[in-house]
């Protein structure tokens, strides 16, 4: 560590330097080159290197908490520059040497999983700044049997933060459409996983199961196309989620059929002719009942009450107004965004969202024309649990 540190110390003038925009970083300068690259090294190596675990007592100001505070700032320097295009070379060189340095003590096998953990929350913090590659890097972690879950819930919203950043019509794009659909293949394989939870768990490890498995869900919903290939179709798993479908066991809590619904709101029907989104409106229509009655019966608690519903109904009412952009005069979709921001007004309101909209959602008359997500595609559906008992059985 002491040598890191008195290279690092060698730097430390230019390093503040690069990251205020004076000078702008030349990916040609040997110079700026290993600068970047000692800032990037002691924001990962560090916490192994010095044991920054064992120093909340010794040294309270040095602790792992303050290093990723630096570290933050770091990257923050360039995503809230007000000069974004000064410090795009920056930000090219040093996201790449943090995704290097962050997997080497991720694999290395004398670091401990605290050190693993620290360095997972560093890739998802770097994931800001948008690099494609990255891509490749989070997918292996995640897919690493040797990491825990701990890790992987990082690593989950490493993928979610790079997602969120793939933007229609990008020059260059982000990533190319294959990496997008290695992502969703390795999210969804993740979600469908069946989890190792032993006989007679505790109730707390299986919401804990289920916080984890949320990540998974908020990053495939930064997709939008609703099926990348035969294979790939994050429409579908998100669908059922959202619609509470048998087969996602444990089942889903509300809080991750909410972020399943908007993800599925927030598909680009326009991009795959086979998509039908009346069946996902339906789905959501379904969710959006179970939701408004639930925030009925939570909204007179005082205190600890289940969810913050007022602020969940504006995000979920800002997914609907994507609907029903994409939607092309559907009248059946119409019609559920018409009951669901009914519903949603009165959560925002504090008042009880009216019990005709509610059941209007679960009404046999009002299921969708369309009978699968897909056209033709015959197990492209939903399989509504039973009952809350069929179902935990």
């Amino acid at each position: 560590m002491a040598a890191l540190e008195a290279k690092h110390r060698k730097h430390r003038l230019l390093i503040r330097g690069l990251f205020n925009g004076e000078p702008k970083a030349d990916p040609n300068d040997p110079q700026h080159i290993e600068a970047i690259d000692m800032a990037a090294r002691l924001d990962t190596y560090s916490v192994y290197l010095d044991h920054l675990e064992t120093r909340q007592e010794k040294k309270p100001t040095h602790t792992m908490e303050r290093a990723f505070n630096d570290f933050e700032k770091n990257v923050e320097s360039i995503t809230k520059a007000k000069n974004r295009e000064q410090m795009q070379p920056l930000a090219v060189i040093y996201r790449e040497k943090v995704r290097l340095h962050a997997l080497e003590v991720i694999e290395y096998e004398k670091a401990k999983p605290i050190h693993k953990l620290y360095n997972a929350r560093i890739l998802a913090k770097v994931a800001e700044l948008g690099e494609g590659k990255l891509s490749e890097t989070l997918i292996k972690v995640l897919k690493d049997d040797k990491q825990n879950d701990a890790i992987r819930y990082y690593i989950l919203r490493g993928l979610r933060n790079l997602l969120a950043q793939v933007q229609p019509q990008q020059t260059p794009p982000l990533l190319t459409k294959e990496e997008e659909a290695k992502c969703a293949e390795a999210i969804i394989e993740f979600l469908e996983r069946k989890p190792d939870l032993p006989k007679g768990v505790l109730q707390e490890e299986i919401d804990g199961f289920r916080v984890l498995r949320r990540e998974g869900v908020r990053a495939l919903a930064q997709i939008h196309t609703p099926a990348l290939n035969d294979k790939v179709q994050p429409a579908l798993v998100l669908a059922r989620f959202t619609g509470e479908d048998e087969r996602i066991q444990p089942p889903p809590r509300i809080d991750e059929r909410l972020e399943a619904a908007m993800g599925l709101a927030r598909m680009s029907s326009a991009q795959d002719k086979t998509y039908q989104a009346d069946y996902a409106a339906n789905a959501i229509g379904t969710f959006l009942a179970t939701f408004g009655a639930a925030a009925n019966g939570d909204k007179e608690k005082a205190t600890e009450r289940l969810r913050p519903w007022k602020i969940d109904a504006v995000h979920m009412r800002e997914a609907l107004a994507v609907l029903k952009a994409n939607s092309e005069k559907n009248m059946y979709v119409d019609q559920v965004i018409a009951h669901g921001n009914s519903v949603l007004q009165a959560v925002i309101k504090g008042d009880d969202a009216k019990p005709d909209d509610l059941t209007w959602f679960i009404n046999p008359e009002n299921v969708a024309p369309s009978k699968e997500l897909f056209k033709g595609m015959a197990d492209s559906t939903i399989k509504p649990a039973k009952s809350a008992e069929a179902t935990e059985k």
